[in-house]
């Protein structure tokens, strides 16, 4: 379980570190979240193909 949370722990420190924490800080640490908790990091989400079907 600690596993798991423990990429949220690194992105909380980092927007921590951010009085105001912007876009350009964000964005990475969300991306690296996402890939780091994606199946396959070569298939893209299901959000993504959901949003080019429409």
């Amino acid at each position: 379980l600690i596993k798991i949370f423990e990429p949220f722990d690194h992105a909380t420190e980092e927007f921590s570190a951010e009085n105001y924490p912007t876009l350009s800080v964000v964005y990475p640490i969300i991306e690296v979240l996402k890939f780091k908790f994606a199946i396959d990091p070569n298939l893209p989400l299901i959000e993504d193909s959901i949003d080019k079907e429409d």
